[in-house]
């Protein structure tokens, strides 16, 4: 797979480029120091977790080039090519949940939050393979499998119900990550991610109660997740003067890699 990523035709994205043109990274090193990593090791079940969690810290920190404000936000005036908005929605969909999880989970790594973190799992090859993917994704905008799919094995069967996958989602919304007045539930992710010791009277909030792999996964669901609408209800009569009811509608969309995802989830709440 890296030998292909080496291909001229295998551009960096645009999104790794400083603002006077120049790339953030050099995709020769880059790839080069992941080929490094990713010789055969032989290693005890007790050195496989901490291996796993040096190669998402080395694959994830190109992400500290971003904001959380710029990556969450739909921007009209990034659509160069005049693309059809609902398509070009979909493509911003696409790039934000590919995009928002790595940068997660380079913030929790960088500021020791997942190494302190009491409930927080150590990594395994199917947590590291599936940063693989959203990193290869964001960086180069390709989608890489292996040549006969032995990255996607790693993860079994996925064949899941959108359906079943909206129901987590929508229970995302109204259990999980549930706060008054939060209608984009990314805010709540990133929130717990803050070291704040006001928190720790509040076991749900407090950071070292966190399971940063748990939130990461989520994140991903919840990125591939859109606020369509905004709207006052038309009946209102029941409410005082001063009060009126306002109706949220989102929209899931089916992502690359959301049926890796929820699956990820359902076997860390298992």
């Amino acid at each position: 797979m890296l030998d292909q990523l080496e291909e001229e035709k295998t551009k960096l994205s645009s999104d790794f480029f400083n603002k006077d043109g120049t790339p953030h990274l050099d995709k020769s090193t880059f790839i080069d120091g992941l080929r490094w990593l990713l010789q055969a090791h032989d290693l005890s079940q007790d050195q496989a977790g901490k291996f796993y969690f040096m190669l998402c810290d080395y694959m994830t920190k190109p992400f500290e080039l971003f904001s959380f404000a710029k990556l969450k936000h739909f921007s009209h005036n990034e659509n160069k090519k005049n693309i059809d908005n609902e398509e070009w929605r979909k493509k911003w969909m696409e790039r934000r949940s590919s995009m928002i999880p790595p940068y997660f989970l380079r913030n929790w790594i960088a500021h020791g939050l997942i190494s302190g973190s009491k409930n927080t799992p150590d990594f395994t090859s199917r947590d590291a393979g599936f940063v693989f993917l959203l990193v290869i994704k964001s960086m180069f905008n390709v989608e890489m499998y292996g040549n006969k799919g032995e990255l996607k094995s790693l993860f079994g069967d996925l064949k899941r119900s959108f359906k079943s996958i909206r129901s987590q989602v929508l229970k995302f919304y109204q259990n999980d990550y549930a706060r008054s007045f939060v209608s984009e539930k990314l805010d709540i992710i990133e929130s717990l991610g803050h070291k704040n010791e006001r928190n720790k009277a509040n076991w749900k909030l407090y950071w070292k109660n966190q399971n940063f792999i748990s939130h990461f996964y989520a994140s991903y669901l919840i990125a591939s997740t859109n606020l369509l609408s905004n709207r006052s209800l038309e009946n209102n009569s029941s409410r005082s003067d001063e009060e009126f009811d306002i109706n949220l509608t989102y929209k899931l969309q089916q992502t690359s890699f959301i049926n890796i995802a929820y699956k990820r989830l359902q076997e860390l709440s298992e």
